[in-house]
């Protein structure tokens, strides 16, 4: 994490990169709120408020600081499936159109892939194998 955080607008603490970062050095506690709220450009009553809103998350972090991908809810299956299934729930109440129907198979062979119920059909193809030994004739093992 750098030392500055340009972001622009209202909403600064709400992108997905600054709130997980966020969480992550709330859960640190290695800097206090005022230094947080100076480097992500807030007040330290957004950053009191932000750590309010999210100390589930904050405090579930804190075991497993060491786990770079702990806190990315896109980083567990059970959670990538889940949004495989919002998606696809979210396309079939749709009006059906070939393309819906399209993306929601595409959905569906990825949520199979993930759970490895489909393998990845990559062909490998196989050549002749010859192995040659240097200095035996094959005419002297007769």
């Amino acid at each position: 994490m750098t030392d500055e955080v340009e972001i622009k607008g209202r909403y600064k603490l709400t992108r997905a990169w600054v709130k997980t970062e966020l969480i992550r050095e709330l859960a640190a506690e290695k800097i206090s709120q005022t230094n947080l709220a100076k480097r992500y450009g807030v007040g330290q009553s957004a950053i009191a408020e932000f750590k309010r809103r999210h100390l589930a998350d904050i405090n579930r972090l804190k075991d497993s600081l060491n786990d770079e991908w702990a806190g990315l809810w896109i980083a567990d299956k059970r959670n990538r499936i889940a949004e495989l299934q919002s998606l696809a729930e979210s396309l079939i109440d749709m009006q059906p159109t070939a393309r819906t129907a399209e993306v929601v198979a595409k959905l569906l062979r990825d949520a199979a892939e993930e759970l490895g119920d489909i393998t990845n059909k990559n062909k490998v193809e196989m050549d002749v194998v010859r192995y040659e030994i240097n200095g035996v004739s094959l005419e002297n093992l007769k």
